[in-house]
C-alpha cells in the first residue's frame, strides 16, 4: 500500500523499543493504535474505532498557499475505511481538512470546537453527528471516553501561532488553508478500560490544565513548534508520569504519504532525544512507522511487544 522509508531512519535512533508485528492472539482487553502521519491516529478497542485528527490529503507547497484545498477522497477511504467517532483537537487544515469526508462516508460522530462543527455542517453533515464539546466534560465514544483539555498551540510559524481565531460561520467550502483557523485548542485525554492516553496535538500546553489530568500510561507529544515552548517535554512529563512516549507531528506533511518518509524541516530531532534522556530516561520511547500497529493491554496498562519465535 505505502512505502516504508521511515524504517531506516528510525533504526538510526537508539530506541528502547521498536514496534514489530502485533501479537497473533491479543487479549480481549487489547487496544490497538496506529499512526497515519501528522497528528493522526486510529485507535480500536472492542467494537469501537476512534480516529484522532485524521489527515492524509497532505497538499503540497506552493499550492497550499494559493489554492482552495480539496480532499483526496480515495486516499481517505483507503486509510480510514471505518470510524465510529472522530476527535479533532483543533481546526487547522492539517487536523480538520479530511474529517467531514471521512465522517460522511463512515457515519462517524465528530467531536470538536465550534470552528470544527461549522466546517462539518458546511460539508453537509447532519447536526446530530456533530458534537460541539465542552472542556473537561467527558464524552462517551462507544467503548472509549474522551475529555477535551484546554491547551495552547505552539508557535510553529516563524515564532507565531499560525492562523489564530475562529472559522467563520457557514464557511464556503473548499477553503484556502489559511481559512482553517485554529478555533479552540485542546489536548485529548482518551480512556479505554484502565488505559489512559493523552494526545497533545501541538507543541505547547497550559500547565495548570495538564496538572489536573493525573497520571497517564501513554503520552503522544507533538514535536513541531515545540522549540518556542521552553521545557515543553518536562512540563508534559512531570505531571503526567507516562510509561510510554510516542512523538507525533514530526514528519514532513507537505509530502504525500506514498513518498519516502522525511522529517519536517527544523525539527531538531537530536535536541529532542537529548532532552528526553535528561527529562524522562525511564519513559519508553516509541517512534512507529506509518501504519505500524501498537497493541496495549488495557487491564495491565502495558504494551504487548512481539513475542520471540
Amino acid at each position: 500500500m505505502f512505502s516504508r522509508g521511515h524504517t531506516v531512519l528510525v533504526e538510526e535512533i537508539p530506541l528502547e523499543f521498536k514496534p514489530g508485528k502485533a501479537p497473533a492472539a491479543p487479549p480481549t482487553s487489547a487496544l490497538s493504535m496506529s499512526w497515519a502521519g501528522t497528528a493522526a491516529f486510529t485507535l480500536k478497542y472492542k467494537t469501537t474505532t476512534l480516529l484522532v485528527d485524521p489527515f492524509v490529503t497532505r497538499p503540497q507547497l506552493p499550492g497550499i498557499l494559493f489554492l482552495r484545498q480539496r480532499v483526496n477522497e480515495e486516499l481517505c477511504a483507503e486509510v480510514f475505511p471505518r470510524a465510529d467517532h472522530i476527535l479533532v483537537g483543533h481546526s487547522h487544515y492539517d487536523h480538520l481538512l479530511d474529517v467531514p469526508c471521512i465522517a460522511l462516508k463512515t457515519g462517524a460522530v465528530v467531536h470538536g470546537s465550534t470552528s470544527t462543527a461549522r466546517v462539518c455542517r458546511a460539508a453537509g453533515m447532519n447536526c446530530g453527528r456533530v458534537h460541539e464539546i465542552t472542556p473537561w466534560q467527558p464524552v462517551v465514544c462507544g467503548e472509549f471516553i474522551a475529555t477535551f483539555i484546554p491547551g495552547k498551540h505552539g508557535k510553529a510559524l516563524r515564532g507565531r501561532i499560525p492562523f489564530p481565531g475562529d472559522i467563520v460561520d457557514k464557511p464556503n467550502l473548499p477553503m484556502h488553508a489559511a481559512a482553517y483557523k485554529l478555533g479552540g485548542m485542546f489536548g485529548l485525554l482518551i480512556e479505554a478500560g484502565g488505559l489512559r492516553i493523552y494526545h497533545c496535538g501541538s507543541g505547547d500546553l497550559i500547565d495548570d490544565e495538564v496538572a489536573k489530568i493525573g497520571k497517564v500510561d501513554v503520552l503522544i507529544a507533538c514535536l513541531a513548534g515545540r522549540q518556542k515552548s521552553p521545557d515543553y517535554l518536562k512540563r508534559l512529563v512531570a505531571p503526567l508520569h507516562p510509561s510510554y512516549l510516542i512523538p507525533t507531528h514530526y514528519d514532513d506533511f507537505f509530502r504525500p504519504l506514498r513518498h519516502v518518509f522525511r522529517f519536517i524541516r527544523g525539527l531538531g530531532l537530536e535536541d529532542f532525544l537529548d532532552e528526553r534522556k535528561q527529562v524522562c530516561p525511564d519513559v519508553k520511547l516509541i517512534m512507529p512507522d506509518f501504519f505500524d500497529t501498537l497493541v496495549f493491554d488495557t487491564e495491565k496498562n502495558r504494551l504487548l511487544e512481539e513475542q520471540p519465535g
